[in-house]
């Protein structure tokens, strides 16, 4: 019957819709027997929403309330956690599903969790698969384009993400916290226009003389954090207005940022020389927006081309925004191959024909292929960023999932490349 429905019926249809929150509430209700006497309504619950940013915001956030002495339990599309114990999200959902998330909240609160912190993807708000959650704190990072082929337009989008607000503000003290530029769609919900509702605001900042760092000075403290794209600043704002809303001073939220490790695969370095010769990065970019971001970042390290190798997620993912990351590669990259992404069945030539590839950019659809043959046309001063959807080490074809790593990849291309440049004596990060 499911697959009967999913082949009858597109994603958005209203059917499809109409089963999500069945299917959400009776997870629901079947499992509320088990988590009634568990649900604490009296521990902070912070949703994290948003196009971009907010699997790195969720993390921050885990990163930093742990430093602070909280036991966390955190959902994120990247892990899952449970006080001190870290599991790989390995279901390729930002949320799971209903029935796994409260199976997991139960065992969250019965390890006597002190807070929990949840990635939240429009389709859970959607969907409902977040229904019931006691949400006391939210945040909405930003909003761009994606995923249009599921909501139609930008303003039903948007629409979806607000929901998270209209959940925080059903708490006793409520708090949320939004970036400026989602104002015109967030003010739409009641609650923003309350003094519990605040815009966010950045953190003055510079880079180290490497660009390896970034530097952040507060009340005549300087504390370097391992990171140099400059968007985590504003995933760090998001967790300060949070810490604050939780009663924490400014020193002690400073002194956390001591403790926050590098998001893995987000703007993470696989070859760094020293001397910026030689620099290969793989990135989480799968929108315009984001894409944009990381190629601007890379610029000012680059003293010759900057190199992309990048593709687009085939069946549901937004077809509308292929153009637009083709505009963006095209805008701000000197060198461009597009490959193939999660294909979900898809076929790679219909992809390449939505993205409207001009000549001048390479297309090449083994993905491995496209690697290695940016690794072997790198020269001294260049910079290349390698994109992709997931971090998982398995590729959606068609039927199956394939074993393919893009940092392997990239780190057995360049010990070839090593052997007919010896004089590149360049260290691989992993």
């Amino acid at each position: 019957m499911i697959e009967r429905m999913r082949k009858h019926f597109p994603d958005n249809h209203r059917t499809r819709l109409l089963y999500h929150r069945i299917k959400a509430v009776c997870a629901y209700v079947c499992l509320w027997w088990r988590i009634r006497l568990c649900v604490k309504k009296t521990i902070p619950h912070i949703g994290i929403t948003g196009t971009d940013g907010k699997t790195s915001c969720t993390l921050l956030t885990g990163h930093m309330l742990a430093a602070l002495g909280y036991r966390v339990g955190l959902f994120s599309g990247e892990e899952l956690r449970i006080g001190d114990q870290r599991f790989p999200n390995m279901t390729k959902r930002t949320t799971l599903s209903p029935r796994s998330l409260w199976i997991r909240y139960r065992r969250m609160i019965i390890a006597d969790v002190d807070v929990v912190v949840i990635e939240v993807s429009s389709h859970a708000l959607t969907q409902w698969r977040v229904l019931g959650v006691p949400f006391t704190h939210g945040v909405l990072t930003n909003l761009s384009h994606e995923h249009l082929d599921y909501y139609g337009t930008m303003d039903a989008y948007a629409s979806s993400k607000s929901l998270l607000a209209s959940l925080v503000s059903r708490a006793a003290v409520p708090f949320f916290v939004y970036d400026p530029s989602c104002l015109p769609f967030a003010s739409r919900q009641p609650f923003v226009h309350t003094d519990r509702c605040v815009e966010c605001q950045n953190l003055p900042y510079s880079h180290s003389l490497d660009f390896r760092w970034l530097q952040l000075t507060f009340d005549h403290q300087t504390l370097q954090i391992p990171f140099f794209h400059t968007i985590v600043l504003r995933n760090i704002a998001f967790v300060r207005h949070l810490l604050l809303s939780l009663g924490h001073t400014e020193t002690a939220i400073f002194s956390s940022l001591a403790w926050i490790a590098p998001i893995p695969w987000r703007m993470e370095r696989i070859i760094f020389d020293e001397n910026r010769r030689i620099m290969i990065f793989i990135d989480f970019a799968v929108t315009p927006f984001a894409l944009k971001s990381s190629l601007c970042t890379l610029r000012p390290l680059v003293t010759w081309r900057l190199m992309l190798v990048f593709g687009c997620t085939g069946w549901n993912h937004d077809r509308s925004k292929r153009p637009l990351m083709t505009q963006v590669a095209h805008q701000f990259a000197d060198y461009v191959i597009v490959t193939e992404d999660e294909l979900y069945g898809e076929p790679f030539s219909s992809i390449v024909a939505d993205m409207n590839v001009p000549p001048s950019m390479t297309i090449c659809q083994d993905r491995e292929q496209a690697i290695q043959m940016a690794v072997r046309d790198m020269k001294e001063w260049d910079c290349l960023i390698v994109t992709w959807m997931w971090r998982l080490p398995t590729r959606n074809t068609a039927q199956w999932e394939v074993v393919r790593s893009d940092a392997a990849c990239i780190c057995a291309s360049w010990q070839i490349y090593q052997q007919s440049h010896p004089s590149y004596d360049v260290s691989i990060a992993l």
